[in-house]
């Protein structure tokens, strides 16, 4: 019996599942650094945990409110998805709190701003409409002019337009929604804007995984809205809803175990959900209780607060959002690093088979970029040009989260590589010679040289590539062979 195991494979798995995380986080701009710092201190969390929020918060105040001009006409958006993984204990909820007050507080004011103010004027308008339109037709019943049709067609468009806005309450945190009431939250914000914010998204990440799809992925309104890209959604007993650039923000922290599930449902990887997403083990544990617990510096708090509240400012303004700019230093990091990264995905390249990651982590560079400027200058962030340094910070953070992501990624990965060399030995059993051509392997069976070659190197006990050359040494060309190690126990 072949080995599915040997000194080197080991070895090799050892690499892929040490926590390659233990660098420390990127320093962060002045306020979100100190809000990160406050929170691990009172809370008890590591700062891989304090910045899921953090910076979650920040992108879903800002909304569509705020973008980046990265040259050639492209103009990139701040909202992020973001994922924490961390036991059920070790103090999320508390961080969570801590750094969304602010939020919940603005949210409450305008709520209650709106059951006072705007509620009762469109439920004013609203019944006015209704009667106006129950006169409309009584005299289109007595005269069907084609003046009084365009009139009763008109007020009938006035009353859906007033029904609509009275689902347009400024509560825009979602947690555990479906694909259809996530769609009317995004439609009734401005700028079709939306956070999904939850400490414990356990509900929210089984709605992605199928809970309501028979058991399909139900990521495609998750896709359209990272990338704020027009989304219909049809309903059988109600009229569609129309996004026409939606712009959503997750901020989840999952158990372990939920993690394993995500990351086991090979449809979001494939289908490009999970690549979207900032991903962190924070390795958080619960934490013993200091004697003399830590309180929040209230000058912190106050500034976190006045930056939340500036950004959703300008979220409600996203119908003509404010467009920063970026100086060419700042264009060429953003450049250099998305091309480094998008190398590493080609077929040369050391996570080809991870392709669909580190395509997107130069894209995740220009997001994380909005909030980090925002953060840095405050007030005056629209006056202010995207430079050098917060594009090194961005990419910094950006690299950090994709170490996370293919530490999260390695085992799934490695299980997959232990299937592929499953299947070859079988294809090298089934021949005569226990041996094959790499070219007959890539022409017959789909695999490429580059992908043997890699799992030569993890399963050496298994098989080697060997050249073989002609009789004679001439007279044509060598081939190369994956040769079959058999009596390897």
């Amino acid at each position: 019996t072949q080995s599915r195991s040997s000194a080197a494979s080991d070895v090799y798995k050892r690499q892929l599942f040490e926590n390659e995380n233990d660098e420390p986080l990127p320093r962060l701009p002045n306020i979100l650094q100190a809000i990160v710092d406050e929170t691990c201190k009172s809370t008890l969390v590591p700062p891989s945990l304090a910045i899921i929020p953090a910076l979650g918060i920040l992108a879903g105040s800002l909304g569509g409110g705020v973008r980046v001009h990265r040259g050639g006409g492209k103009h990139t958006l701040p909202n992020l998805f973001l994922l924490a993984i961390a036991k059920s204990g070790s103090g999320k909820g508390q961080a969570c709190n801590l750094i969304a007050k602010p939020l919940q507080a603005a949210i409450a004011a305008r709520v209650e701003l709106w059951n006072t103010q705007d509620l009762p004027q469109i439920k004013a308008e609203l019944r006015i409409t209704e009667r106006r339109l129950k006169e409309s037709e009584r005299k289109g019943q007595k005269d069907p002019s084609l003046e009084n049709i365009h009139a009763l067609a008109e007020l009938e468009a006035a009353k859906a337009q007033l029904e609509k806005d009275l689902g347009r309450g400024p509560s825009f945190i979602v947690d555990n929604v479906t694909s259809e009431a996530l769609a009317l939250k995004l439609e009734g914000q401005p700028g079709e804007a939306v956070l999904a914010f939850s400490p414990e998204a356990r509900g929210a990440a089984g709605v992605i995984m199928g809970r309501y799809n028979n058991g399909q992925a139900d990521e495609a309104l998750y896709l359209a809205a990272f990338s704020n890209e027009s989304y219909p959604y049809h309903r059988i007993h109600r009229p569609p809803v129309e996004l026409q650039k939606p712009s959503l923000s997750v901020a989840w922290m999952i158990q372990p175990d939920k993690a394993a599930e995500l990351f086991g449902k090979d449809d979001l990887t494939e289908g490009g959900l999970l690549p979207r997403f900032l991903i962190t083990d924070t390795h958080a544990e619960p934490e013993s209780e200091p004697e003399n617990p830590h309180t929040p510096d209230e000058g912190v708090l106050e500034r976190w607060k006045d930056l939340i509240e500036l950004a959703l400012d300008y979220r409600d303004k996203a119908n003509s959002p404010v467009t920063i700019d970026t100086d060419a230093e700042a264009l060429e990091i953003f450049r250099a690093f998305t091309n480094a990264s998008k190398a590493r995905a080609r077929n040369t390249g050391d996570l080809s088979d991870l392709s669909c990651f580190p395509v997107r982590w130069g894209e995740q560079a220009w997001r994380l970029a909005v909030s980090l400027h925002v953060a840095a200058h405050g007030d005056d962030f629209p006056n202010q040009v995207l430079t050098a340094k917060t594009a090194q910070q961005a990419v910094a953070l950006a690299q950090w989260f994709s170490h996370h992501q293919l530490s999260l990624m390695s085992r799934s990965r490695y299980e997959k590589e232990e299937k592929r060399w499953q299947r070859l030995r079988e294809i090298l059993l089934s021949k005569e010679e226990r041996s094959e051509t790499l070219r007959n392997l890539r022409d017959r069976n789909g695999f490429q040289q580059k992908e043997v070659e890699r799992l030569a190197q993890i399963f050496p006990d298994g098989f080697e590539i060997k050249e073989f050359i002609p009789e004679g040494g001439a007279g044509g060309r060598g081939s190369k062979r994956a040769v079959l190690k058999l009596n390897r126990r």
